[in-house]
């Protein structure tokens, strides 16, 4: 009986889990406001890791094929639109996306996403 109640408090306790593809996606909101805020404080190398990241993100979204995933390919879109225009005001800045920051002195890549 004891073992029992545990398990019912413990179900109680439990947050409904969200489907993989809508988690995914979540998390991919957070990392673009995070790349937006890094973006904002000319924070250019973390904003790029934070974008890469949301459009790994997404595309884990789409590949899960569940009820988010228009909603991904629609974000997917609008990232790379934002990191279009994030490396256009990095590079007039001269302070180009690198992709590799511990290369900045050796070699200036400048960073471009590929689907």
């Amino acid at each position: 009986m004891k073992g029992k109640r545990k398990a019912e408090r413990k179900k109680q306790l439990e947050p409904d889990a969200a489907p993989a593809d809508e988690s995914c996606l979540e998390q991919a909101n957070i990392c673009c406001e995070q790349a937006r805020t890094a973006a904002r404080l000319k924070r250019y190398t973390a904003a790029r890791g934070l974008f890469v990241t949301a459009i790994a993100l997404c595309h884990r979204a789409i590949a899960l094929n569940g009820t988010a995933r228009s909603q991904a390919e629609i974000c997917l879109g609008q990232l790379h639109n934002e990191m279009s225009a994030y490396s256009e005001l990095a590079r007039s800045m001269e302070r180009p996306l690198l992709a590799h920051p511990h290369m900045q002195s050796h070699q200036h890549t400048e960073f471009a996403v590929t689907v």
